[in-house]
């Protein structure tokens, strides 16, 4: 069975497709990015900018009530951040608790409540994205244009499938 299986790996390496090794290390280098931007030091980067790392929740959902086109349902919301409606009403509730989402009635249906950003919520949003932005720019404080372009690309090029694969795997619509 192993044979197999190295056989298989040896013809998808020959036919295009990403060898174990590569993606064992894709695999790697993503996981310490991701734990990378979970530490305590990014959290705390981040909370230096008003917005507590509890909160990482409440980032998410300010963004994609800013960023979605208007209005911005609690649904809407959900779809764009991947999480329970349940874990995505609970970081909506905190970001109006705390002034920073407002809720309106629907314009089409007044039954339906709208997510609207306070002047709050986006300067939240602007302080912890400007954080977020800062740590990043050191990351690649060295690197010349080529690598700089060259991660942007392939950044660019991941994200529409993280997007896909969640929304495949989520039951979502993408």
């Amino acid at each position: 069975m192993r044979r197999a299986n190295n056989l298989r790996r040896d013809q998808d390496a020959a036919s295009g497709a990403a060898s174990l090794g590569e993606i064992v290390r894709m695999d790697a280098a993503l996981l310490a990015i991701t734990h990378f931007f979970g530490s305590r030091e990014v959290r705390g980067t981040v909370e230096r900018s008003g917005v507590p790392p509890s909160h990482r929740n409440h980032f998410i959902a300010l963004r994609a009530i800013r960023d979605l086109p208007q209005p911005v349902s609690i649904k809407d919301v959900q779809g764009e951040i991947g999480l329970s409606h349940p874990a995505t009403c609970r970081a909506i509730d905190r970001c109006v608790a705390e002034g920073l989402v407002d809720r309106r009635p629907s314009e089409q249906d007044r039954r339906h409540m709208m997510l609207v950003l306070t002047g709050a919520g986006e300067a939240a949003a602007r302080s912890v994205e400007a954080a977020r932005q800062d740590i990043v720019a050191t990351l690649i404080e060295g690197w010349d244009d080529d690598e700089r372009q060259a991660l942007l690309g392939w950044l660019e090029r991941l994200t529409p499938e993280l997007v896909l694969f969640r929304a495949r795997h989520a039951g979502l619509k993408a």
